[in-house]
């Protein structure tokens, strides 16, 4: 997910950048030009052109970048992921990130011996599950640390559970 959201953060900010560069204020610059080049004006619009807005595309580029990829990768497994065991939830609080205004949950569960801290999950864990619960945790066959909840086979397995 990391990889997905430095990819998206750029392809946003160039994006961003681009749109300041191309609508870069052009009528403003014209009329700037015909002024004394030392008035305010033209110091107080390179700041906010070199300066500010770049600062403001790139705070924007990382957000978006962010939400967009907590979208495409909250809940899911990698494939590399192959071991299966079970984990009882210690703690569920909230992740901090925000998904059109709804907040995202994360969760601690203890599983083989070790705490696990998981974040951010999709919004429908915290309607399926609460703290005491069992869920099914996906780990990397040679280190039990790198492990995502499962959430799709967890609510699969309490559905079944609950028929």
């Amino acid at each position: 997910m990391n990889k997905l959201r430095v990819i998206l953060f750029f392809v946003i900010a160039a994006f961003f950048l681009y749109l300041l560069q191309s609508t870069g204020f052009d009528s403003m610059r014209e009329l700037i030009a015909k002024q004394d080049p030392e008035s305010s004006k033209l110091l107080l619009m390179n700041i906010a052109e070199y300066g500010i807005f770049p600062v403001i595309a790139l705070w924007g580029a990382y957000a978006i970048s962010g939400t967009i990829s907590s979208w495409l990768g909250a809940g899911t497994v990698p494939t590399s992921y192959t071991q299966r065991v079970e984990g009882i939830i210690e703690s569920i609080d909230f992740s901090g990130m925000r998904v059109n205004g709804v907040p995202l949950p994360d969760a601690k569960v203890r599983y083989d011996g070790i705490l696990g801290h998981f974040s951010p999950l999709p919004k429908e864990f915290r309607e399926y599950f609460e703290v005491g619960d069992t869920v099914i945790i996906a780990h990397h066959p040679d280190d039990k640390t790198r492990a995502e909840v499962d959430v799709e086979l967890s609510i699969e397995k309490l559905e079944k559970k609950q028929a």
